[in-house]
């Protein structure tokens, strides 16, 4: 069966792909013929570390469509030949070498990109796009572009699948719990200042300097307007512990009550599932050799490349 997939359609695809998978870039010193078996382990990357300048180029996974290109952003376009086409950023990616990848007399043959997956069992409670994930024994995280469940329900406590995930910090562990990110488990659900203007029932959220949001609490007591006990009602994301934390009435007139974060959630959302590699695998999406090698022997040399991708279903 053929399917024919019309010219707006590969935009629409296009865009789902580069919101839904943060694209890593890297540079590979080994010659590779490029094919359908080519997978990660087949590339040998370029050295790290040790003082070398050398290191991988995370895009993000923001999108716009047509007009001007945009600092790190994919603009998705239909090219002459009527295939959508993502380039990204109004400048080109770059590597300038020192004196240390000098000194590794390593050839480049060529660029590579690839997406962090990270793959769960036991899911209960649900994970959405945006959340900031944690492992909590690992302390590894990621912002999750995409949920997928494979099987199971959250509901049922038994999801499994993937989270898509962009900015990976740490090394995750298989087996271990994932939380989200810095969110509230408990309050002192007496206030640290009652504030003024209150009444019983305003929604209040903590909004303190240090980040955070979406934690929600309730007021349960006033006295003279000043709240005298509150309520945790949703978690948020993004806070850490502390005292005289401020807070934002979403409801009603009052102002000026604080708070104290006690401690933050550890009910696990899911399970890592990553098998023997422990770590969150990285997902190959494209090779794109050199016409020839470029050897790095000099520092100050660079090498500067045009992020473009083009679907190929268009006639």
């Amino acid at each position: 069966m053929t399917i024919y997939v019309p010219n707006v359609g590969e935009k629409e695809m296009l865009k789902e792909i580069l919101l839904s998978e943060a694209i890593v870039l890297g540079l590979y010193k080994n010659q590779v013929l490029p094919d359908g078996n080519t997978t990660i382990d087949t590339l040998q990357e370029m050295p790290t570390g040790g003082g070398r300048a050398y290191a991988q180029k995370p895009l993000s996974n923001a999108v716009v469509e047509d007009g001007s290109l945009v600092a790190d952003k994919w603009r998705v376009t239909t090219d002459a030949y009527g295939k959508a086409e993502g380039q990204y950023s109004n400048a080109a990616v770059e590597w300038t070498f020192n004196e240390t990848d000098a000194g590794d007399q390593n050839t480049v043959y060529g660029f590579f990109g690839y997406s962090w997956v990270l793959p769960f069992t036991n899911g209960a409670k649900e994970i959405k796009v945006g959340d900031t994930v944690k492992g909590a024994t690992s302390g590894a995280t990621g912002i999750v572009t995409e949920v997928n469940v494979q099987s199971g329900s959250w509901a049922g406590g038994d999801a499994a699948g993937a989270l898509n995930i962009m900015t990976k910090t740490g090394t995750w562990q298989n087996g271990e719990n994932i939380l989200l990110s810095g969110e509230v488990g408990t309050i002192n659900n007496t206030p640290t200042a009652g504030g003024t203007g209150y009444a019983v029932g305003d929604l209040l959220e903590i909004t303190p300097a240090g980040g955070g949001s979406g934690a929600l609490a309730i007021v349960t007591g006033v006295s003279a307007g000043a709240v005298t006990s509150l309520h945790l009602a949703t978690g948020g994301r993004g806070y850490a512990t502390g005292s005289g934390l401020a807070t934002t009435a979403l409801t009603g007139a009052g102002s000026g009550c604080t708070v104290e974060i006690t401690a933050l959630a550890s009910a696990a959302y899911a399970v890592t599932n990553t098998g023997a590699t422990g770590d969150a695998h990285r997902k190959l999406k494209f090779v794109e050799p050199l016409s020839e090698g470029y050897l790095i022997d000099t520092a100050g040399q660079k090498i500067t490349y045009v992020p473009k991708i083009t679907l190929s279903t268009a006639a």
